[in-house]
């Protein structure tokens, strides 16, 4: 809901994207209820605000990630599974930083302990194109 229609279409069209992969599960009537974006990819924007925070970020060594749930789905342990997917996908490909792409909203707790269980930290905060505060979150290979 917090996404908007704007948003939300662009998550979607962003499915035939081959440049990415993409970790979806469905429910019993095939409808999207968990969708994760894993990109290889590292935007010069988002190099650039990593910098602010002294964080230098290298190109082949980061991966970002970005994780949707509908809401009547949360709490069901869908968002673990997908993290732990992607932690093991990040892995097998020699990342050593997973990003999660467009941070989480600062007033979204349970994604940010979520995240903070499998090991991602807080780095920064910024505000997004809307205006709306996040935060920057980086998982760095132990």
């Amino acid at each position: 809901d917090n996404y908007g229609d704007k948003a939300a279409i662009g998550l979607c069209k962003s499915l035939t994207n081959p440049e990415k992969l993409h970790f979806v599960v469905q429910n019993i009537l095939s409808e999207i209820i968990t969708l994760m974006k894993f990109s290889l990819d590292l935007p010069e924007e988002d190099r650039l605000r990593f910098l602010q925070y002294d964080i230098q970020l290298v190109p082949s060594t980061v991966c970002r990630c970005g994780l949707c749930i509908a809401d009547q789905y949360q709490d069901m342990g869908l968002g673990a599974i997908t993290l732990q997917q992607v932690i093991d996908t990040s892995d097998s490909l020699g990342q050593e930083v997973i990003m999660l792409s467009g941070g989480i909203f600062v007033n979204n707790e349970r994604a940010i302990h979520l995240t903070q269980k499998f090991g991602f930290n807080v780095v920064g905060r910024f505000a997004d194109i809307n205006g709306q505060d996040r935060v920057d979150m980086l998982r760095v290979k132990k």
